[in-house]
C-alpha cells in the first residue's frame, strides 16, 4: 500500500504564492480606489499662503475627515489649554503642512491598509510604513531636500503589501493563517515590489514615489530619483529598527554607505538616531488617532 504524504502549511503557501502571483500578473484583482481628498490635500497644504478657510472648506467636504482633524488637533500631540472646536481653530493650532501628512495617513489608512481577517498584521505594516514616512521626512530636512514629496516616498514604498493582503482576504483563504502569521507575511514580503509597480502604474503615482517603490531594497538599480530611493532605503530600515528595538541593528545602521553616500554628516546621522524615540512617540499617537 503506498503512502500519500500529507500536504504541509509549507505547501500550502507555496501554492497560496503562486495564484497571488497568476492574480497580480493578469490584472485579476480589485486595486483599492487611491484617496483623491488626500491628493488634492497635499496640493494644497504645499502653497504657503493658502488661507484658513480655503484649506477648512477642502476638509469639510470629508466629515469623517473633518472630524478626525478636530480629534487629532485635541490629541496629546498638539493639546492646549483649551480644546478647539472647528476646523479654522484645529488647522491654525496644528499647521498646514502637519494637516496635509495626518490627512494623508488617515484617507490611506482607512481606505488602503484595510483586510478583514488580518488586521493585526496591516497595522504593523501601517505603523512601518508612517514610521519611514516621518523618518525620511526628517533625512530631507537635514538634506535640504523636498521634505513633502520624501513623506509621500516612505509612506507608499511598501505599499503592496496591504494590496496583497486585501487579495488574500477577497479570496477567502484564511486557514492555516493563525497568529504570527509568518508564513503569510513572507509572501508579501516577497511579492510586494510587484504590486507596489502594478498599483503606482494604474494610480500615476509620481515618478519619485514608483521608483521608490520598486528600488528601494536595491538601490543601485534605478538611474532616476537615487537620493529619494537611497533615503526610503534607510528610513525602510530605521522603521525597523523602531519595530524591533535591537541594539546590534542600530549599530550597524549608523555605519551604512548609504549615509556617505547621501551626503550626511556624521554629527547630521547621529541627530537622526537621537529623534528616532520621538518619531516613534508621534507616530503611535497618530495612529492612534486614526484608529478611534
Amino acid at each position: 500500500m503506498s503512502y500519500v504524504e500529507e500536504p504541509t502549511v509549507l505547501d500550502y503557501y507555496d501554492a497560496l504564492e503562486v495564484a497571488v502571483e497568476q492574480k497580480l500578473i493578469a490584472g485579476d484583482y480589485k486595486l483599492p480606489i487611491l484617496p483623491v481628498i488626500a491628493t488634492k490635500l497635499i496640493g494644497r497644504l504645499s502653497n504657503d499662503n493658502e488661507d484658513l478657510e480655503s484649506i477648512a472648506a477642502l476638509v469639510q467636504q470629508d466629515q469623517t475627515l473633518a472630524g478626525h482633524v478636530l480629534r487629532f488637533s485635541n490629541s496629546v500631540l498638539f493639546a492646549g489649554n483649551a480644546p478647539v472646536s472647528s476646523l479654522q481653530e484645529a488647522i491654525a493650532r496644528v499647521g498646514f503642512k502637519v494637516i496635509g501628512e495626518f490627512a494623508t495617513i488617515l484617507t490611506f489608512g482607512n481606505n488602503i491598509f484595510q483586510a478583514k481577517g488580518l488586521e493585526p498584521v496591516m497595522n504593523r505594516i501601517l505603523g512601518h510604513a508612517v514610521l519611514s514616512a516621518f523618518i525620511g521626512k526628517e533625512m530631507a530636512i537635514l538634506l535640504q531636500k523636498d521634505s513633502d514629496q520624501q513623506f509621500m516616498c516612505g509612506l507608499l514604498h511598501t505599499v503592496g503589501k496591504p494590496i496583497i493582503l486585501q487579495l488574500v482576504s477577497e479570496m477567502g483563504v484564511l486557514m492555516p493563517m493563525n497568529p504570527p502569521y509568518d508564513g503569510l507575511i513572507a509572501m508579501t514580503d516577497k511579492l510586494h515590489h510587484k504590486a507596489g509597480t502594478l498599483a503606482g502604474e494604474r494610480w500615476k503615482l509620481p515618478d519619485q514615489v514608483r521608483a521608490c517603490c520598486a528600488y528601494y531594497r536595491d538601490t543601485e538599480k534605478t538611474d532616476a530619483h537615487q537620493d529619494a530611493v537611497r533615503m526610503t532605503c534607510l528610513a525602510s530600515q530605521m522603521a525597523d529598527l523602531c519595530q524591533a528595538d535591537d541594539a546590534d541593528l542600530q549599530h550597524k545602521l549608523k555605519k551604512h554607505p548609504l549615509f556617505n553616500l547621501l551626503g550626511f554628516h556624521e554629527n547630521q546621522v547621529q541627530q537622526l538616531f537621537e529623534a528616532k524615540e520621538k518619531i516613534m512617540e508621534d507616530t503611535k499617537a497618530m495612529i492612534g488617532v486614526v484608529d478611534s
